[in-house]
Parts: C-alpha cells; sequence; structure tokens
C-alpha cells in the first residue's frame, strides 16, 4: 500500500512543470503590472521563438540518450550565410532563409554522419564540430 503522502504529490508530480510556471506568471503578474500586457506577451514569445525550435530538436536528441553541442555555432554559421546573402547579394529574405535551413540541414547530416556511421562518441564529435562550425562563423562574419 503506497503512503497516503505521495497520493497527494501525484498531481504535483504530474503536473509539475505548468504549475510552476503558472506560479512565475503569477508572481512577474503581480509584482510588475505591465508583465502580462499582450505587447510584452508576444515580444516574450518573439524572443523565445528561436530557442524553442533548437529547444524541440535538442528535446528529441536527449531522448535518444545522445548529446549534441553544436547546435548554437550550427545556427550561427547557417544565420552567418543568410545575412550575408542579404546584404552582399541582395536575396530576399525568404530564399536567404530557405539557405539557412539548407546549410543547418547540412551541417546536421554531418554530426549525424560522424556519430551514426564513424562511431564517434556524440559528445566528443559534436564539440569538435561546434568549434569548427563557430571558426567558420566568425570568418564569415
Amino acid at each position: 500500500m503506497k503512503p497516503r503522502s505521495l497520493n497527494m504529490l501525484k498531481p504535483a508530480l504530474n503536473y509539475g512543470f505548468p504549475l510552476v510556471l503558472l506560479a512565475l506568471a503569477l508572481g512577474f503578474g503581480l509584482s510588475a503590472p505591465g508583465f502580462l500586457s499582450l505587447g510584452n506577451v508576444i515580444g516574450i514569445l518573439h524572443a523565445m521563438a528561436p530557442i524553442m525550435v533548437i529547444a524541440a530538436g535538442m528535446g528529441l536528441v536527449v531522448m535518444l540518450g545522445k548529446l549534441d553541442i553544436s547546435v548554437g555555432s550550427t545556427a550561427f554559421v547557417a544565420m552567418s550565410c543568410a545575412a550575408l546573402v542579404m546584404t552582399r547579394s541582395g536575396w530576399p529574405p525568404a530564399p536567404a532563409i530557405l539557405l539557412a535551413i539548407a546549410i543547418g540541414t547540412v551541417l546536421g547530416a554531418v554530426n549525424g554522419f560522424v556519430v551514426c556511421i564513424l562511431k564517434v562518441n556524440p559528445l566528443i564529435a559534436t564539440l569538435g564540430s561546434m568549434i569548427a562550425f563557430r571558426g567558420l562563423g566568425l570568418q564569415l562574419t
């Protein structure tokens, strides 16, 4: 028989993240009246969008028991290339974004090849590619 105290904690254990998120929103909303305004919420969501996209991909990698620490450098190279073709070659934003997605896909495939086909430890492989991609991004910018 389970102790009664564990049964009382079950909702908190199952819904811990939404409860903490709600508590934070209420706490900030009460301490700063403008926090829950529509403009501020849209601004927060706008600032979080790139991080949420990266976190979704990273979540899948972590659930598979692997680790990829090169995502920031991959995004840096892809966005640097997109910015360069827009500013120096006059590309419109839509094709530049597609180019950035393609570059990110190719760099991710390189990491995938090294980890899955060459059987290099994911931490070591992505650490090396993080350093290489960051150097490439710095060279581009």
